[in-house]
């Protein structure tokens, strides 16, 4: 059985996600997921009704999203030789697009890396590192961090 199940390119990590989940099931001798089509083929045991009926509700526990917000800041590190502010604030540079799992569970963003502090200059755009985001403990990709302004070294200060 070939499905077509996204309308939008999934992530290379959902895909394999969906299709690992598909193939620990015992109904389904094989399941290919292919990323860039949004498409399962599914070889199943028993009957087609089963097959479909599980692969419905596999496509309904995962939906066509974005995350994490670019617009909440990821973290604060403190900042050195810069008289304006103490600490430099990073948000995520990109969301990613794709194939996101849907649960009670919320997302979080995790440091990978935070460094312990900057110093001034910092330029607006200047990336630092990445964040991942994480849901029930498995990590659904890495974006950059990135500085939204523009943070001067302090002539008084250095």
């Amino acid at each position: 059985m070939r499905v077509h199940v996204c309308a939008v390119r999934m992530t290379l990590h959902r895909a394999a996600v969906l299709e690992a989940y598909l193939n620990g099931q015992d109904i389904i001798q094989k399941a290919t997921v292919y990323e860039r089509t949004g498409d399962v083929v599914l070889t199943y045991r028993g009957s087609r009704k089963d097959a479909a009926a599980l692969l419905d509700w596999a496509v309904g526990a995962f939906s066509i999203g974005s995350a994490p917000c670019t617009e909440q800041p990821a973290a604060a590190v403190p900042l050195r030789w810069c008289e304006e502010s103490g600490e430099a604030v990073l948000y995520p540079a990109a969301a990613l697009d794709g194939l996101l799992l849907c649960s009670d569970t919320p997302y979080t963003l995790e440091a990978v890396d935070l460094p312990e502090q900057l110093e001034a200059p910092v330029a607006a755009g200047q990336q630092f590192r990445q964040v991942n985001l994480v849901q029930n403990a498995e990590v659904l990709g890495t974006v950059p961090r990135e500085v939204r302004q523009k943070y001067a070294r302090s002539s008084h200060l250095y």
